[in-house]
């Protein structure tokens, strides 16, 4: 129980999600959340015994601290990708971009992983991998230990739209609203140079195949 409210275990849980999700094994439902998700359960069970006494929250690492930091939109923060791929000229990405929007609001992202793909895709490896739930897990981690943001005390649905996720979960701090937003931000400027590179990939290849 100690153990699984540390940064450390909030960063190889990240990590293994990250690792298996890029060959195409659903990190969360079959793997790492069977083993985790007792100890997430009694951390946000903790935090809501304690908010209701009024004593401090004892416990940073729960299901919705996840999908506040580390899965917003699913699994990679891949959000921003939808959002930038809007208007392609790829009129692959454009199309998947487009299918992807509505689940990706509800923190569904297989039509992204797979339709990119970002799977097996070595020019998205290093983005997914490093760049996205695993900064996230550690920004949002650093953030709720100095009190910047409060832990979350309320275990709401992991469907639950971003934005609204953080604010329910810790039961109405803006600064989680906030952090989360600027989350958002960073991880589409992480996003962007690849997300080009595959594009361009793309428009090239749709022009090879016109001929």
């Amino acid at each position: 129980m100690v153990i699984s409210d540390t940064w450390y275990a909030a960063l190889i849980t990240a990590l293994l999600l990250q690792m298996l999700w890029f060959v195409g094994i659903h990190g969360g439902s079959f793997t790492i959340w069977g083993v985790l998700y007792p100890f997430l359960l009694t951390n946000i069970a903790e935090n809501s015994a304690a908010a209701v006494a009024g004593q401090p929250i004892p416990n940073i690492i729960t299901e919705p601290f996840f999908y506040t930091y580390a899965i917003i939109g699913g699994v990679g923060i891949t959000l921003p990708l939808v959002l930038m791929w809007w208007k392609s000229k790829s009129s692959l990405l454009r199309e998947v971009s487009r299918v992807s929007l509505i689940p990706a609001i509800f923190c569904i992202n297989e039509p992204v992983m797979f339709g990119v793909p970002i799977v097996l895709n070595p020019i998205m490896f290093l983005p997914f991998v490093f760049g996205t739930t695993l900064l996230g897990t550690i920004y949002g981690y650093v953030l709720t230990k100095i009190g910047w943001v409060s832990p979350a005390i309320i275990h709401v649905p992991w469907t639950t739209p971003p934005l609204l996720q953080p604010y329910l979960s810790t039961g109405g701090d803006w600064r989680a609203v906030i952090a989360q937003l600027i989350l958002i931000i960073i991880v589409g400027f992480i996003w962007y140079p690849f997300a080009k590179i595959w594009e361009k990939r793309c428009i090239e290849e749709e022009a090879k195949s016109a001929h």
